[in-house]
């Protein structure tokens, strides 16, 4: 049946209003919007011309969705006071192949969260005799809205106001998805009563609320994958690092863990607070179930990180009767933090208003990979040599032997110091397996963290990866 319904659509796009959009009657029957400026015909990315009937204003709305890739799309013209989204009234026309429905609805768009029906009551609300039209190039919109309606964030076109205009493509709900750069707004305020022609304001300004939500992403990426990751490799396999040698009664290897651990914990916080200033300090509604997830498995690798914090404050001393429980909290916690950030960053990749498509996608396999392989093949040499090492580890422990004027206790000292050697041996080729192991991670960390993080900078909604 779905497959049906997606022959018919393709039949309508082949067959259904061919013509090109008129723009000759702009100045005259209609006052027009136009993108870009005086374009005519198919030339246009966007037109929007309307015309006063008295209690309502008639629109015709078309948009260039050639770029989109399925049916289900949808186009938003939203009436603000100024040229940014937020605080605004929307007339959202959309269409689905999944429900099979095209409706002209009323929205209100929130400064920094997701835009909401005005009315889930009548969703409808102020529209009438609407029209959505699928052709080879444009998608056509036409539809009446009245000027005024008693009701709280309905605006009233008595008044002026900037259009704006956004397209995209609906989800499997029909609901609209992120529209990236396909967003433009009039350069001027609009008196609808007047017939004049306008274009689209020309700016290279960038949203803060986007400029946030880049910079919380880049700076989850260098905290989890550069500084957690390396700081877990310390502890795990650098031990053998200048044993003998201490700074403030601390070993090299824990110098390098600690502090990176503590700036995960600083960088993830500060983080969090910047996405949270960017969405108004409410949370991420279920209606955006990928986002929502991101947050959830997001807060749990910060949560993990703080309390590791105060958990390394309490911190034991070595010969401790208790010591075993706090290495295995310890322990238990870093690594189910660091699977919570893979996760999260998997989820927010895939995130659609960050536009990293694929390469952001295939950038996460790569980190996850590595995240197995890494451990995998150290834990493989690790057993490898210790079984290499383990008869002259016994024989090092067969008890002390103290009495050098015994040729028997000589004999065994003897065999000792040999069975040190080879133990020495060993454990040295490891470790330098060991370190070649880290540097290789140092560089793989690096060059994903450094990758991600421009992906995230130069994605601008426009491509298509």
């Amino acid at each position: 049946m779905f497959s049906v319904k997606i022959t018919i659509v393709w039949i309508l796009a082949l067959f259904i209003n061919k013509t090109q959009q008129q723009t000759e009657d702009c100045g005259t029957e209609f006052g027009c919007f136009l993108n870009p400026t005086n374009c005519t015909y198919s030339n246009c990315i966007s037109v929007v011309k309307w015309r006063d009937m008295g209690h309502y204003i008639n629109f015709y709305v078309a948009v260039n969705t050639t770029e989109i890739p399925t049916f289900s799309r949808y186009i938003g013209v939203g009436f603000s006071n100024d040229i940014y989204m937020g605080d605004d009234s929307v007339s959202l026309c959309r269409f689905s192949v999944y429900t099979w429905q095209y409706v002209v609805e009323t929205y209100y768009n929130q400064k920094k969260a997701e835009p909401e029906v005005l009315n889930s009551s009548v969703r409808t609300l102020g529209h009438s005799d609407y029209k959505l039209t699928i052709n080879q190039t444009y998608l056509i919109c036409e539809f009446n809205r009245i000027k005024y309606f008693n009701l709280t964030n309905f605006f009233n076109l008595h008044f002026p106001y900037h259009i704006l205009v956004s397209f995209g493509r609906t989800n499997y709900l029909g609901s609209p998805t992120f529209h990236g750069k396909n967003a433009f707004s009039s350069k001027e305020k609009i008196d609808f009563k007047t017939k004049i022609v306008t274009s689209k304001y020309e700016t290279g300004y960038v949203e803060p609320i986007v400029v946030r939500e880049k910079a919380h992403a880049c700076l989850m990426v260098i905290a989890w994958i550069f500084f957690a990751s390396t700081g877990m490799v310390f502890a795990r396999y650098m031990r053998f690092l200048f044993p003998e040698k201490k700074i403030f009664g601390n070993k090299i290897w824990f110098l390098v863990h600690r502090p990176f651990m503590i700036i995960v914990t600083v960088i993830s916080f500060a983080s969090f607070l910047v996405i949270l200033s960017a969405k108004d300090w409410k949370w991420i509604p279920l209606i955006k179930p990928v986002s929502y997830a991101h947050s959830i498995f997001g807060i749990v690798a910060i949560s993990f990180s703080i309390f590791q914090v105060f958990l390394g404050i309490m911190r034991p001393n070595r010969d401790h009767p208790r010591r075993y429980l706090f290495n295995f909290f310890h322990k238990s916690l870093g690594y189910s933090s660091l699977i919570f950030s893979i996760v999260a960053m998997f989820l927010g990749v895939n995130i659609e208003k960050m536009r990293l498509g694929r390469v952001g996608w295939g950038l996460m396999v790569g980190w996850a990979l590595w995240c197995f392989i890494l451990p995998l093949i150290t834990e493989i040499v690790k057993l490898y040599f210790d079984d290499k090492k383990r008869p002259y580890k016994v024989q090092e422990k067969q008890g002390e032997l103290t009495d050098a004027d015994s040729e028997q206790y000589e004999d065994q000292n003897r065999t000792k110091k040999n069975m040190k050697v080879y133990y020495n041996y060993y454990e040295k080729i490891f470790n330098g397996m060991k370190t070649f192991m880290l540097a290789l991670h140092l560089v793989v960390a690096l060059a994903f963290t450094l990758a991600l993080v421009i992906c995230i900078g130069i994605a601008d909604g426009t491509q298509n990866f």
